[in-house]
């Protein structure tokens, strides 16, 4: 082997020290993947039910059709359920951007211990701050993300109720 030499000491420091937060990174990415499938699903379903709250003013279908009140029933139901997927695709929004903005300050955490390694800049504190930063936006885009899985639950409910309130 050859004589480490103090730049790779330096390196081999830095490259342990951004473990955690590379780590972290990764792990919010999974995050957002998940998070941008549940979006563009909420997303989708609304685009769904605004199409059948079109065809049903229009009058599409075969044979006479339901009855007015049945309708009114099916289009309050359906503006029912859009408010709670416009919800829900709001909440997934801020969700993403909270853990959007913890991966930049996780990058930015890292880029503080470089200098501060290699350059011997005290950053220490900034480091520290925002790699907190990033943990309370992990945080907050968690919380974000449970309460999206209660409104699909109010959601399911819903639409359990509307085909058979004997269900629930």
């Amino acid at each position: 082997m050859g004589d480490v030499t103090p730049n790779t000491v330096e390196l081999v420091q830095i490259m342990q020290a951004s473990i955690a937060p590379v780590t972290l990174i990764s792990g919010v990415g999974l995050l957002i993947l998940s998070m941008t499938n549940r979006y563009g699903r909420a997303i989708d379903r609304t685009r769904e039910l605004l199409k059948a709250i079109e065809g049903e003013s229009v009058g599409e279908g075969e044979g006479a059709g339901p009855a007015v009140a049945d309708v009114h029933h099916v289009d309050h139901h359906f503006k029912r359920q859009i408010r709670i997927l416009y919800t829900r695709a709001l909440l997934m929004r801020w969700a993403i951007g909270a853990e959007i903005g913890s991966i930049f300050s996780t990058g930015l955490t890292i880029f503080l211990i470089y200098v501060h390694l290699a350059f011997g800049n005290n950053l220490s504190a900034f480091a520290q701050t925002s790699f907190i930063t990033a943990l309370v936006l992990l945080i907050v885009g968690m919380g974000l993300y449970l309460v999206d899985m209660r409104l699909s639950l109010k959601a399911l409910h819903l639409e359990i109720r509307a085909v058979d309130p004997d269900l629930i």
